[in-house]
């Protein structure tokens, strides 16, 4: 066993301040719990050198280099090497904290590095590369570099920030004996480098990251476990605790969570948390559900309609949310804290995403007259469930085409997202009231009603890699025992045969997101 941190933390106005802070969660984790190593956030030392004052007149390449620093070799001692040692930079100020406190960090930073148009064709104009970096040090062996990881698919930054030629698979060891592999934000959705770590045999992953969520279809911590659960893997992953829209941390082994925080406020919040996790993990005994989607039958529908957004109608929707693909088609299941069930009901839907050959099935019991806990606040995403919200199911079926990372071929990245969902749509004003038939789900964190069982499948492509995501109540608690889901390929369920749960819960959002690079 050994202690991890994570530290879910918002950037304050400068690098020294920010430090000074972060100086306060590692001597703590030093000092009170014995943590051998914690994980910062993507971005939390050059966030504001995204920001240029409205009168700047330095372009923003420059005022983002003003946040980095030519980061020395793995290899190198930062705080012990006199010709580096100047308190402004960043790796010899954390090597000092890691070799102080005896603790490994892993810190995001930007790392500049000089180029030559005469040499490298690819040289930006500026002639320097800038690269959004994790860099890990080694507080246990006096505060040396032990890892350098450059980010390859960037997220809204290019050309602010440039990716490196290749994605870069980065796996290390550490002096307490562990070996981790490290990526950064959006790389967690790709084959280069997830797959290349797993298939060396990595099994602990360092994860830090500045996500948006995309709820109501996922939360950050939502996707952090269905990634724990997929790779049979422990997770450490740091994001901001900047309002819901950017939170969501969490500590996870195998898809249990040991600590998860996730900020549904709209105000900056941090958490620090710690976890023992097992040094080895052991194979996953697979005995999950295989099932022949040719030859499901659907049932005739069950439950409680009375009126014509209930009846079945399959119609155009999209979710008013951040995401990679937000429009696909929806299924209204009639249910909401309007309209309940008059008895215990079962609901059956299906949906088949035109021109595709992708079906997303939903199986589920609603109690009767059980609902979720009303949402009290008041700010720009909460407030009382309107009459017009309720449950649908979602499917869709498109692709993300990634124009500024190319892959090892040269040739640009996409790609095919399908999803099949399950959560609360508010369709107030929605354009399918005025009889035009689209909807448009708002942005709801809520859970209107209980439900018992639920099971989602989808006819995924084979060569996917599928998140098997689900979250009750309207804060999106995640389900703490990776036992009680069943999942396998393209299917997830809860509820059912041992996993009868003696207390429904009210449903935030069951997701099976599907991820193919073409």
């Amino acid at each position: 066993m050994y202690p991890r941190g994570s530290v879910s933390f918002s950037p304050t106005l400068n690098i020294n301040m920010t430090i000074n802070a972060m100086e306060t969660y590692i001597r703590r984790a030093s000092e009170e719990d014995a943590v051998d190593i914690i994980v910062f956030p993507e971005a939390i030392l050059w966030t504001f050198g995204l920001v240029a004052p409205g009168n700047s007149t330095v372009s923003p390449r420059d005022r983002l280099a003003q946040y980095g620093e030519t980061l020395p070799p793995v290899g190198t001692l930062p705080c012990s090497d006199a010709s580096l040692h100047n308190e402004f930079l960043v790796s010899v100020r954390i090597s000092c904290l890691a070799k102080k406190y005896s603790i490994s960090l892993v810190v995001n930073t930007v790392d500049v590095r000089p180029c030559s148009p005469a040499t490298d064709y690819g040289c930006p104009h500026d002639r320097r590369y800038q690269f959004n970096t994790d860099v890990v040090f080694d507080g246990q062996n006096g505060g040396i570099i032990s890892a350098i990881y450059h980010k390859y698919h960037l997220f809204g930054t290019y050309p602010l920030l440039n990716y490196p030629k290749a994605p870069e698979v980065v796996k290390f060891n550490l002096s307490f004996g562990v070996t981790f592999g490290i990526f950064v934000c959006f790389d967690i959705s790709f084959s280069h480098p997830v797959r290349n770590l797993w298939e060396d045999g990595v099994r602990h992953f360092l994860f830090s990251t500045w996500w948006y969520n995309s709820a109501p279809l996922f939360t950050a911590t939502m996707f952090q476990q269905a990634f724990s659960r997929k790779f049979n893997s422990v997770l450490l992953a740091a994001n901001t605790g900047s309002s819901y829209l950017n939170s969501g941390s969490g500590i996870y082994w195998k898809g249990n969570v040991l600590q998860s925080h996730y900020n549904s406020s709209t105000f900056n919040q941090d958490a620090y948390m710690v976890a023992e996790i097992p040094k080895t993990l052991h194979a996953v005994d697979d005995t999950q559900p295989q099932l022949d989607h040719n030859n499901i039958e659907m049932k005739g529908e069950k439950s409680y309609h009375d009126d014509v957004h209930s009846k079945g109608y399959v119609v155009p929707c999209s979710y008013e949310s951040p995401g990679l693909v937000t429009s696909g088609y929806c299924a209204p299941l009639g249910i909401s804290r309007a309209k309940l069930a008059p008895k215990r009901s079962s609901i059956q839907r299906q949906i088949l995403v035109p021109e595709t050959n992708f079906t997303c099935y939903l199986d589920a019991d609603v109690i009767p007259g059980k609902l979720g806990k009303a949402s009290v606040q008041s700010s720009l995403r909460h407030g009382k469930i309107a009459q017009t919200s309720q449950y649908v199911l979602f499917a869709s079926q498109g692709k993300y085409n990634y124009s500024h990372t190319m892959n090892v071929t040269g040739t640009n990245i996409s790609l095919l997202v399908q999803t099949c969902a399950v959560f609360l749509c508010d369709i107030a004003g929605s354009s399918l009231a005025k009889n035009t038939k689209r909807l448009v789900c708002k942005n709801v964190f809520d859970a209107s009603v209980n439900f018992s069982k639920i099971q989602v499948h989808g006819t995924f492509m084979p060569e996917s890699t599928q998140y098997s995501m689900l979250a009750f109540g309207k804060s999106a608690g995640l389900i703490l025992s990776a036992s009680e889901i069943r999942t396998s390929t393209g299917f997830m369920e809860w509820g059912t045969g041992s996993m009868v749960t003696k207390e429904p819960r009210p449903l935030f959002s069951a997701t099976i997101y599907g991820l193919s690079q073409t």
